[in-house]
């Protein structure tokens, strides 16, 4: 029995089909196994390809890191399967070929051959997006401050940039595909008094800060909207010349547009106030003129003489109070000979020289005068008068005459505004870098900028021959020039009682965050700082810059014509490789 059992072979097949079991099972399951990770495979290949084309038009805007973050999450949402882990391994952007390139691992499960201890597999998948830019953009900021009408440099300057334009438009008077805009700037910049009109403006005194240096006929503050515009146009000989202040922190510093439900975005019109007459430097109106009432010192002779000065040989004269006006003859004049003046006060001013002022009757009883403060915000004085102005000694201050001009295709036109730059005023480089952004940004006020995910090469060019400028002093105001943030003493710029260097800081400051903010908006900023400033002006355009090669330091006016040859060369070859 024994023998016959050793003999006999009938069993033999289910024992090897025992052994041959695992193997096989496994075999035939790798095939099911490859074609599940073919499929995933294909589903995320197409999840991987839709992400790079959804994404490509961001470079510009965006990181390599917030790309492949935003990437995994795409494909990972399309794919829609749990059971497969996405890593997107490599996001790569090539700004000046306009590609973007995605790499990804995907773990997939392997249910069957798992069963030999292979639980699951890795495949790579791969996914590339390119899109050349089709448009460049390019703003010219330029500075007009006083300071480049010596020297030569604003002639070198004219020369410099238009040559840059001729080589950006290949000496042709136009190119489909290029466009600039060119802004002067010194203490502001003049949009163009036909912006008046424009919805971006504070038309009917919605912004806060339109109040600032204004108030009711008693020196009380003021009630419900109040338009600079208003001042204007109640004033007989003076009408406002295009020239804005700078928005209220942040949007200062951005190019948000701006609404009428957030009036703070809103731009206010240059309006510098009249300074009291008792001694300031911009005293340019009467401050009992206008429509303003008397305030109620009847009866009082003020007389005042002076030495002489820049435009006035010596002289005198008294008026009554209430004003009747300057008058020499007639039943309105009165005389001081022989009183004893109540109080008296002196100060210098550069067109008559030495001023002596005196009043030779009392107070009425229980009257309280107008403080300066009072005086120099009484808004009545501007109501219908004809006033004697004279640059920053008007409501105008010290606005520029060159204006904006919006991206344009046109040659010409682009050359033709550099050509008409004067140098005059002081620099504020914060004001110029923000407006050249805004004519870049698709939004109001100026809408010729395409949108930033459309592919374009967006650039801004800034160029200064000094610093940021304040110029503090110690009257009530705080400044002796009405710069973009109003005086001081209004606190739009810091707080009162700074002095020139936390002013100036604060303001170079705001000029390294507007820089920021227009590059992670995708502008490619070039900063030249002629016969380099000093070095904290020169670090602040070296941090403006999209990095150290975009900054020049140029030592003579000379040179401008190859810094802006070299920038223009570069912006060239972009153009070309599309």
């Amino acid at each position: 029995m024994f023998r016959r059992f050793a003999r006999d072979d009938r069993g033999a097949f289910a024992v090897l089909f025992g052994v041959m079991a695992i193997v096989l099972v496994a075999m035939a399951g790798a095939v099911i196994d490859y074609v599940t990770i073919q499929q995933k495979r294909a589903t995320a290949q197409t999840a991987l390809d839709a992400a790079v084309l959804a994404l490509q038009p961001d470079i510009y805007s965006k990181s390599e890191s917030t790309l492949k973050t935003e990437a995994q999450a795409l494909v990972i949402d399309r794919l829609g399967d749990d059971d497969v882990t996405v890593n997107l391994e490599i996001a790569s952007k090539d700004e000046d070929e306009g590609s973007l390139f995605f790499r990804a691992q995907l773990t997939i499960p392997t249910p069957f051959i798992g069963l030999i201890n292979i639980p699951e597999m890795q495949v790579r998948i791969v996914s590339q997006a390119t899109q050349k830019k089709k448009r460049l953009e390019v703003a010219f900021v330029l500075d007009n401050s006083g300071s480049m009408g010596s020297y030569s440099r604003m002639s070198n300057l004219k020369t410099a940039a238009t040559n840059a334009i001729n080589v950006l438009f290949d000496n042709k008077s136009t190119q489909p595909d290029v466009f600039v805009s060119v802004v002067p700037f010194a203490f502001f910049v003049n949009v163009g008094s036909d912006k008046k009109t424009a919805n971006w403006m504070d038309k009917n005194g919605l912004s806060p800060t339109a109040k600032d240096n204004f108030a009711d006929d008693e020196g009380n503050p003021l009630t419900g909207n109040f338009s600079r515009f208003d001042l204007y146009d109640g004033m007989t000989n003076e009408s406002w010349e295009g020239c804005v202040e700078s928005r209220e922190p942040p949007y200062d510093t951005t190019d948000d547009t701006p609404t009428t439900s957030n009036p703070v975005t809103l731009f206010q019109p240059v309006f510098r106030p009249d300074e009291p007459d008792s001694g300031f430097g911009s005293s340019y109106l009467n401050d009992y003129g206008g429509s303003c009432p008397p305030d109620g010192n009847l009866g009082e002779c003020e007389c005042s003489s002076w030495t002489g000065g820049y435009y006035y040989g010596a002289g005198g004269t008294c008026e009554l109070d209430p004003p009747t006006g300057w008058n020499q003859t007639g039943p309105n004049v009165c005389s001081c000979a022989g009183e004893s003046p109540v109080y008296t006060s002196s100060w210098y001013d550069w067109r008559y020289g030495y001023i002596t002022r005196q009043s030779c009757t009392d107070y009425e009883d229980g009257y309280v005068p107008l403080t300066d403060r009072q005086l120099q915000e009484r808004a009545c004085k501007y109501d219908g008068v004809t006033g004697y102005y004279s640059g920053e000694d008007s409501p105008n201050g010290e606005c520029l005459n060159a204006e904006i001009l919006p991206l344009t295709n046109n040659a010409t036109t682009a050359k033709s505004s550099i050509t008409a730059m004067v140098a005059d005023g002081g620099t504020n480089i914060h004001i110029g870098t923000a407006w050249g952004w805004r004519t870049l940004s698709p939004g109001v006020p100026y809408t010729e900028g395409v949108d930033y995910d459309q592919g374009a090469s967006k650039v801004l060019i800034v160029m200064t021959d000094g610093e940021n400028t304040h110029y503090p002093s110690g009257n009530m105001n705080g400044a002796q020039y009405y710069l973009s943030y109003g005086f001081p003493y209004n606190e739009r710029l810091g707080e009162a009682g700074w002095g020139k260097s936390a002013l100036e800081t604060e303001m170079n400051n705001r000029t390294v965050t507007t820089c920021n903010n227009a590059k992670n908006a995708g502008i490619e900023i070039y900063t030249i700082g002629l016969q380099p400033p000093n070095n904290t002006t020169k670090n602040m355009l070296t941090a403006c810059a999209t990095d150290a090669s975009h900054a020049y330091f140029p030592n003579s006016p000379s040179e401008l014509t190859s810094v802006f040859q070299d920038i223009a060369d570069r912006l060239t070859d972009l153009r070309l490789a599309q």
